[in-house]
């Protein structure tokens, strides 16, 4: 158990990646999630805290003081990384960009289908339109499509 020896690793932000690939093989790796899910900073079973903060916030009940700080936190945790807008905080979390700005409280404008449908007559292909985006390939090649027939 490599965390044993380099525990600094694991409570590392620039360094999650690494000390997650170290857990993927390793044993303890259930009983250290548990032991660490509602832990706010570090690495446990695998998990990073806006995993498990977001795994918390999920299993709250609708409406509730616990779910509100579990929300409150996963977006303090998405700031500590940088996730600050609404597009990163919803591809990080995986929640719909309009419930992030709701539960935000920001006005936000899906602006998505305009910029796919730029970058598409730029020349940009559907995979690098993805990586700009952080749609579906699905989606995106969808947008493509009905910018290509409005266009016509």
């Amino acid at each position: 158990m490599k965390c044993k020896y380099d525990p600094d690793l694991f409570f590392d932000v620039t360094q999650e990646e690494a000390a997650k690939a170290i857990c993927g093989g390793c044993p303890m790796r259930k009983a250290c999630a548990e032991l660490g899910a509602t832990e706010e900073h570090g690495i446990w079973g695998g998990t990073d805290p806006i995993e498990r903060a977001m795994a918390r916030f999920r299993a709250a009940t609708p409406q509730t003081q616990a779910r509100d700080h579990e929300w409150d936190l996963v977006v303090e945790l998405c700031a500590e990384r940088g996730y600050t807008d609404v597009l990163a905080i919803s591809k990080v979390t995986g929640v719909r960009a309009d419930a992030v700005a709701t539960r935000l409280g920001v006005e936000w404008v899906d602006n998505r289908a305009a910029l796919v449908a730029e970058l598409s007559a730029k020349g940009y292909g559907p995979k690098e339109i993805r990586e700009k985006v952080g749609l579906s390939q699905r989606r995106i090649q969808e947008l493509i499509k009905q910018s290509q027939a409005v266009a016509a």
